[in-house]
């Protein structure tokens, strides 16, 4: 039979802030694990391992005696650091609770330690083990649908409007922001539909607070975090009751190929040889990189409330292995209790049609033309124009390489965090009601394949198709920047207009 791991938490979308584990508790067990695995593997300790810490005397007893108090206290180490990983926590305090014994938690950790090969990630089965491990939820509405009425007292209780914060802000530096207490928020994740959600989202501000005779659109946030603990700081004071966070995954390798392309290849015109490529492919920056240092993955960094140390997931003193499995489910577990829905870009219409049924939307309000499309588009860039997307292609050597242990061992966090929010958009449209969710999905379909024939041609991006600039234009036709492109026209069409 499946165990879960850790038990689900009944309070969803809150802010938590916690510290998963002590710096120098990771430490001991990271160089513990190393050494237990050279000793199995008869690899020589390097001169900074053990042999450092024994003492230079002729007195071979003394020497020994001294050597088993080193040890010993390395496994007392280990030993609490384990203890502590398996440890279920609360998403506000991050303090451990044991609601489990130390038997049924060790038995538990048996299991799945022999079910699934932590050195061999690139080989486990990432849908088996999400089942195992309970993390998937059902993303429940949090409000009653009000779109179809008109008084401004119907306004659901996200749309609220703050002066501080008005919707279609330019995007600025984050740091100069105060927080968010409510609104549509949205933290966007980079290369992951990013622009086109942006779109979307002051879409959904502006139309719901326009059908409601509000003054001003609804709050929003629809920015890049471009700082690591930069979310915490935003979001950590919302209303849960008055605000919706969300965010977008996408599978990590498409991911980190959007984005070396998008930033390097096509806007800096760096050429994709193999020893370029594996070189952006080692990049840890929390914006521009592709993968995180040692947290589990680019997008769970990316995510987190919490404060994590570094390279406590992987480290490169054993680079194809998951370094501590257990704690990188504790923070899903706490970024999916934080958040209110995620989009998964694999299956993007579905996510956006269990959006708008969860906000109680209308189908015009999550119409889009996308923002970027690779291979047939120019994209701008501040102040120097226009430049083409390339479509990313990956070598036999990159191709190998994110097919690679060491790959996914980097990403194993957000290789299971893709799929806990696969197997949560299924739970989320069975409780919606599959045959509900059907015919609005059809019909968002419908009206989708109307806009892009009727607005494609009308809507003016800052680029046009032949990569000139028109900015002018542009500023007319979108929300901002490149986001919602087309708006006026998505916005006179009516489902009327759309056969059944």
């Amino acid at each position: 039979s499946s165990s879960c791991i850790l038990p689900f938490s009944d309070r969803m979308g809150e802010g938590m802030e916690t510290t998963i584990h002590n710096d120098e508790e990771t430490k001991d067990l990271i160089n513990t694990q190393d050494l237990s695995q050279n000793q199995q593997s008869g690899t020589p300790l390097p001169s900074s391992s053990f042999s450092s810490y024994l003492p230079h005397s002729s007195n071979s007893s003394l020497r020994w005696f001294r050597l088993f108090f080193v040890l010993l206290f390395l496994v007392a180490i280990l030993f609490i650091t384990d203890r502590k990983e398996l440890l279920p926590r609360d998403a506000n305090s991050g303090n451990s609770q044991p609601k489990y014994t130390k038997e049924e938690i060790r038995a538990q950790r048996l299991q799945l330690m022999t079910r699934y090969s932590f050195s061999n990630p690139s080989a486990i089965n990432y849908t088996s083990l999400v089942q195992d491990l309970g993390l998937a939820r059902v993303f429940s509405p949090k409000f009653q649908s009000s779109s179809s009425e008109s008084s401004r007292d119907s306004i659901p209780p996200w749309c609220t409007y703050d002066e501080e914060h008005p919707s279609n802000e330019i995007a600025g530096p984050i740091l100069n922001r105060t927080a968010y207490t409510s609104g549509i928020l949205y933290n966007k994740m980079p290369k992951a539909a990013s622009s086109t959600l942006s779109g979307i989202v002051l879409r959904i501000a502006h139309n719901v607070a326009k059908r409601l005779g509000a003054e001003h659109p609804c709050t929003s946030f629809e920015h890049h975090i471009e700082a690591a603990g930069n979310v915490h700081r935003l979001f950590k004071d919302r209303d849960v009751h008055k605000s919706f966070l969300f965010s977008s995954v996408r599978d990590p390798a498409d991911q980190a190929m959007s984005h070396i392309y998008f930033r390097h290849i096509s806007r800096r015109n760096k050429i994709p040889s193999d020893e370029n490529m594996m070189f952006f492919l080692m990049d840890s920056d929390h914006q521009n990189g592709v993968v995180s240092p040692g947290l589990g993955g680019f997008q769970i960094a990316y995510l987190t409330f919490a404060k994590l140390t570094k390279f406590y997931a992987w480290n490169r003193f054993n680079p194809t292995r998951v370094a501590q499995p257990i704690h990188v489910h504790n923070v899903i577990q706490a970024i999916m209790e934080t958040y209110d829905f995620f989009i998964s870009v694999e299956r993007f219409d579905e996510s956006l049609v269990a959006l708008q049924l969860l906000l109680g939307l209308e189908t015009s309000d999550i119409l889009y033309l996308s923002s970027k499309a690779a291979g047939g588009s120019y994209s701008y860039r501040n102040g120097k124009g226009c430049f083409f997307l390339l479509k990313p292609n990956a070598s036999d050597a990159v191709a190998a390489y994110l097919a690679s242990d060491e790959w996914y061992a980097k990403q194993y966090g957000d290789y299971v965090l893709v799929e806990v929010v696969k197997q949560s958009l299924d739970l989320t449209i069975a409780y919606l009601g599959e045959d509900r969710f059907d015919q609005a999905l059809k019909k968002f379909r419908a009206m989708k394949r109307d806009g892009e024939g009727e607005c494609a041609d009308k809507a003016k991006f800052p680029c046009s198709d032949e990569g000139e600039e028109q900015m002018e234009a542009a500023e007319e036709s979108c929300y901002s920047n490149d986001w919602g492109c087309g708006y006026a026209c998505l916005d006179s069409l009516t489902p009327d207009d759309i056969p059944s």
